[in-house]
């Protein structure tokens, strides 16, 4: 209730003054002061209460911001198992294949060793 009495006061040496009535430098020093405060002094609050706000909302962007990091860094885990899963089937055919090669050199030898024997 104080923005009032400050408005009221610098409206009343105003008011003096028009009227030719003498008023000290200091007063009206201390009445455009006054008046200057009650009419920004609203302004100030409303800045601060903007200025909350904006801190609040940035903290939910940077908050939603780490969850997307750690989205995109999963999906291009998932993309590189993807990846992988595509390949099952060459890297398949290439192990059955080495087994095949395992199995022949292993015939191969035994016959060697047979052959061995034999001499």
């Amino acid at each position: 209730m104080t923005k009032p009495n400050r408005l009221s006061r610098a409206e009343s040496l105003a008011k003096q003054s028009l009227e030719g009535e003498a008023i000290s430098e200091g007063s009206a020093e201390q009445a455009c002061t006054e008046a200057l405060l009650g009419v920004c002094n609203p302004s100030l609050e409303r800045m601060q209460k903007i200025l909350l706000e904006l801190r609040e909302g940035q903290e939910k962007v940077q908050t939603s911001m780490k969850e997307r990091k750690e989205d995109i860094e999963w999906f291009n885990k998932l993309d590189n198992v993807r990846t992988q899963l595509e390949k099952l089937p060459t890297y398949i055919a290439r192990a059955q294949g080495i087994g095949k090669e395992m199995r022949s050199l292993r015939s191969r030898m035994d016959r060697a060793q047979g052959l061995n024997l034999l001499l």
